[in-house]
C-alpha cells in the first residue's frame, strides 16, 4: 500500500499539478461564461432576444462575459500545451522520475504560470484597446446582398 502522506513531491508532479490547476481555472471561467449566457437568454431576454440583440451585444456585460470566456479558453489551451511540452521533455529525458522540488523549480513553474495567465489575459483584452482595434477588424466587409445588418446602425458607425 502507498502512504500518500509520505510521498515526496517531485518537480514533474508539481508542474503537472500546477498546470492542471490552470486548466481547471480556465474551464471554470468558461463555465461562468456559459452560465451568464443561459441566464441572459432565459431570464432576461427570453423571446425578445432578437429585437434586443444589438443592445445586448454592445453592452459592457456582454463584452465582459466574452473576455472571461476568452481568458478561460486561452488559459486551458496554453496550460494543456505546456503540459504536453513537459511530457515531451520527459520522453526526451528517458522518463526520469524527477528531482525533488527546490526553490528554483518553484520559481520556474511560478514564472511559467504567470506567463500563461498574462498571455491569456492579453489575448482577451488587447482587441478591446481602441488604438489597436483596427488590427482586429480591418478585414470586415459589408456586402449589400448579405442582410446581416438589418436593423443595425449603418456601416459608417463602425468606421468612426
Amino acid at each position: 500500500s502507498v502512504d500518500f502522506a509520505k510521498t515526496e513531491l517531485t518537480v514533474v508532479s508539481l508542474n503537472n499539478k500546477v498546470l492542471i490547476l490552470l486548466i481547471n481555472i480556465g474551464d471554470l471561467l468558461v463555465g461562468v461564461h456559459l452560465l451568464n449566457i443561459v441566464v441572459m437568454d432565459t431570464l432576461v431576454y427570453g423571446d425578445s432576444y432578437c429585437s434586443k440583440r444589438l443592445t445586448w451585444l454592445s453592452s459592457a456585460h456582454c463584452i465582459g462575459v466574452r473576455v472571461i470566456s476568452t481568458i478561460g479558453y486561452e488559459l486551458s489551451l496554453a496550460a494543456m500545451t505546456t503540459v504536453s511540452l513537459v511530457r515531451l521533455m520527459g520522453i526526451r529525458n528517458g522518463f526520469r522520475v524527477g528531482d525533488d522540488v527546490t526553490r528554483k523549480s518553484v520559481v520556474k513553474i511560478t514564472v511559467i504560470s504567470v506567463l500563461i495567465v498574462l498571455f491569456s489575459v492579453a489575448i482577451a483584452v488587447v482587441p478591446l484597446i481602441p488604438q489597436l482595434e483596427d488590427l482586429f477588424v480591418n478585414g470586415m466587409t459589408y456586402k449589400p446582398t448579405v442582410k446581416l445588418f438589418i436593423g443595425a446602425p449603418g456601416k459608417e458607425t463602425h468606421f468612426d
